[in-house]
């Protein structure tokens, strides 16, 4: 759904009184609009594609790190170098603290206001300064 957003999401109680829906949500699709419908390209690529490749790697990162944990520590045709179920909770904190880490770093780049956000205003600003000389 692109495009300015809708002006008539209003709902009548019992006694005929009209309320907004949700206070925030007109201005969470303007946000909406402004994010999909209105970037150029760099900015898409920033917003939307390293985003993605963002979640992907690090989502292999996790995984892969977990299965060498447990490939280095319980080799296919040797003796275990450690316990089972050590290497499980080492795996499993390992994981855990990656998926953690990976969700900082997500929050610190996309988060409304975040590094992606303040980059593109930054851009914007200077674009616009460019048409103001000229």
């Amino acid at each position: 759904m692109l495009g300015p957003p809708p002006k008539d999401l209003e709902k009548v109680d019992e006694e005929g009184r009209r309320h907004p829906i949700r206070k925030g949500l007109e201005a969470s699709q303007e946000r909406l609009y402004q994010r999909h419908g209105e970037p150029d390209w760099p900015e898409w690529v920033a917003r939307e594609f390293f985003r993605l490749c963002y979640v992907v790697f690090f989502m292999a990162v996790v995984v892969l790190g977990a299965l060498q944990i447990d490939y280095s520590l319980l080799p296919y045709n040797a003796p275990p170098l450690m316990d089972p179920a050590l290497v499980a909770v080492l795996a499993t904190a390992y994981a855990v603290g990656m998926t953690g880490l990976a969700g900082y770093g997500y929050y610190y780049f996309w988060r409304p206001e975040g590094y992606v956000d303040r980059w593109a205003a930054e851009r914007k600003a200077a674009a616009q300064g460019e048409r103001d000389k000229d």
